[in-house]
């Protein structure tokens, strides 16, 4: 059984639909969106994305999040300059903070 590789192809025009067709299996695409998933061979994929890449109407193609690790929408860890990003994501709330909304909220409690 050979591996597969999806691929998010962004088209500007619907009319490059038949090309990629050509080149693998599409198993959804939006014409309002202007996108398709489609899947090919991984021996195949750096060929096929500068086939894609090289075609008139097509915007970009990059790789599918789903082929990281299996039923996770997980992707590697992205670095910024400073922090990871799961720790700019999460940051602790701050005495002056928590003091800060508990002020703004007694200010707009309804009247009885």
């Amino acid at each position: 059984m050979q591996e597969r590789s999806s691929l998010i192809v962004y088209f500007k025009s619907p009319k490059v639909m038949k090309r990629i067709k050509k080149v693998g299996n599409i198993t959804y695409f939006n014409k309002k969106r202007k996108y398709a998933v489609v899947y090919i061979n991984k021996e195949d994929q750096e060929s096929i994305v500068k086939e894609l890449q090289s075609l008139r109407h097509i915007r970009r193609v990059d790789d599918s999040r789903l082929d990281y690790s299996p039923y996770s929408m997980e992707s590697p860890e992205i670095e910024t300059s400073d922090k990871t990003f799961e720790e700019s994501s999460t940051e602790e709330l701050t005495k002056e903070n928590i003091e800060n909304s508990d002020s703004k909220d007694s200010n707009h409690q309804p009247k009885e």
